[in-house]
């Protein structure tokens, strides 16, 4: 079975595209400047909605155990975002055009 294809992959062919560009530059660039900037402030930005279900009881417990999680993982994407925009990454890092990677 062919997994589906997700917005990650999406994103990451259009990185891979954008920085197969920066190696032979014809056309226009796929990723402007702005657009990277508007994505990572759309990244930073994400407040995350409450999830509910029809005829489902959470007890208040649950609630903050979720959203604790929920802003862990927000807050995980903003420091690898801020890691690399402050410098911090080094050649193989995530968004340094390297291999490695962080969870996905």
């Amino acid at each position: 079975m062919v997994a589906p294809v997700t917005r990650r992959d999406v994103v990451r062919a259009t990185l891979d595209h954008d920085e197969a560009y920066d190696q032979d530059p014809q056309g226009d660039p796929p990723v402007s400047v702005p657009r990277y900037r508007r994505a990572v402030r759309a990244a930073i930005d994400v407040v995350p909605e409450v999830v509910t279900e029809k005829g489902m009881r959470r007890s208040e417990g649950d609630f903050e155990a979720y959203s604790a999680g929920v802003r862990d993982a927000l807050d995980a994407v903003a420091d690898a975002i801020a890691r690399v925009v402050e410098g911090a990454g080094d050649p193989g890092s995530p968004g340094d055009g390297g291999s490695a990677r962080t969870a996905t």
